[in-house]
């Protein structure tokens, strides 16, 4: 049984499940709970990726507006 891990409507990853113990079929309680669990790990996926874009978006905007500056600044000499 597999799950597509969809972040912002985009696939971003698939969860496998294989060799259910005693090889019993899965059945939709086991779908309903994967379900979950995949809903869960594409949050936290995301939430990770914009708790990384926050750390580094101001220091590229820092890195951007002091460049600009410097042009700015040599344009003028």
């Amino acid at each position: 049984m597999c799950l597509p891990i969809i972040i912002n409507e985009k696939i971003t990853g698939i969860v496998n499940v294989i060799n259910k113990k005693n090889n019993i079929a899965y059945n939709e309680d086991d779908l309903e709970l994967l379900t979950a669990l995949v809903s869960q790990t594409a949050i936290v996926i995301d939430k990770a990726h914009l708790h990384k874009l926050a750390h580094i978006l101001p220091k590229t905007t820092e890195e951007i507006s002091s460049g600009l500056s410097e042009k700015c600044e040599r344009g003028k000499s």
